[in-house]
């Protein structure tokens, strides 16, 4: 429910950053489904799906959350950089979530004992 008000807002006032494309939320839908999560990075998350990888942008959330950032390791563009809908975006950080947090952590660590001296 916290979520949907934010969505409703986003979408009335257009602060979404990205287009929605009905063909990118059912191909990330199947990822979500049958791909393994290779790798979760500060801004990424790498599943694996049908012999290819698939990068997918999990910051900013909701405002540019749930596009395909690269494939294969090669930069898609940003022609190409679509929203899923807002329930499949809510599923990708529902499955995401905790890898994320323990990415930025490690992350906020590093910075306290290295950076802010």
């Amino acid at each position: 429910m916290k979520f949907r008000l934010g969505h409703v807002f986003r979408t009335v006032f257009g602060f979404y950053q990205k287009k929605f494309n009905q063909q990118w939320d059912s191909l990330l839908n199947e990822i979500l489904e049958n791909g393994d999560i290779q790798e979760v990075e500060k801004c990424t998350v790498d599943f694996s799906y049908k012999g290819d990888v698939y990068c997918i942008w999990i910051s900013n959330r909701w405002y540019a959350y749930g596009n395909l950032y690269a494939l294969n390791n090669k930069d898609v563009g940003s022609e190409l950089e679509f929203r899923p809908a807002f329930k499949t975006m809510v599923r990708l950080y529902e499955i995401t979530r905790h890898k994320h947090a323990a990415v930025i952590n490690r992350d906020d660590d590093y910075r306290r004992i290295y950076v802010n001296r």
